[in-house]
């Protein structure tokens, strides 16, 4: 240890000496499954809803992108009103969730509800925003359902799908 004295205004200088000390093991921590996301960006609350959980999620018999918002938090259905997505989201009416359709909103707003409906292959996600959103999202105090439809690509792609309704194969409601 060497050891200075330091007085006022003077100008003193150390050169210290560094010593090899013992080899130590390195341990890395490699992620193996798909671990959630924490944002620490913002302190926005949302869920995101992507292409192939759409694809696994059961929507029938309405194909509707849009009653996937049950699948949030603090989102009670709606059915009575018929406006905004169908769900009341933290507690304020229906007509108080904002519906953006990539980005741009879409809402008609002669009742408040979903402007433009979109066939539920067309989705490549949507997001539900429930608390804290950014100002970027305008007029919303309850919520905030964004839906972003697929972007073209040069390969073909569809799909078909059919409701077969036989009455033979209903329950019986006697």
């Amino acid at each position: 240890a060497q050891r200075i004295d330091v007085a006022v205004g003077s100008t003193n200088q150390i050169s210290p000496q560094l010593t090899l000390g013992a080899t130590t093991s390195t341990v890395e921590v490699v992620e193996t499954a798909a671990a959630v996301t924490v944002n620490t960006a913002t302190q926005t609350l949302s869920q995101v809803i992507t292409a192939d959980q759409l694809a696994d999620l059961p929507t029938s018999p309405t194909r509707n992108p849009y009653a996937l918002v049950a699948t949030s938090g603090n989102v009670v259905e709606d059915s009575n009103s018929g406006r905004g997505a169908g769900f009341a989201i933290n507690g304020q009416r229906s007509a108080s969730t904002s519906i953006l359709l990539d980005g741009a909103e879409n809402v008609d707003t002669f009742t408040a509800s979903v402007g433009q409906t979109v066939p539920l292959d067309s989705v490549q996600e949507f997001s539900v925003l429930t608390n804290n959103f950014t100002a970027e999202y305008g007029r919303a105090s309850g919520g905030v359902v964004n839906l972003i439809t697929k972007s073209g690509t040069n390969a073909f792609h569809g799909s078909g799908y059919e409701f077969n309704r036989i009455s033979a194969l209903s329950s019986n409601t006697l």
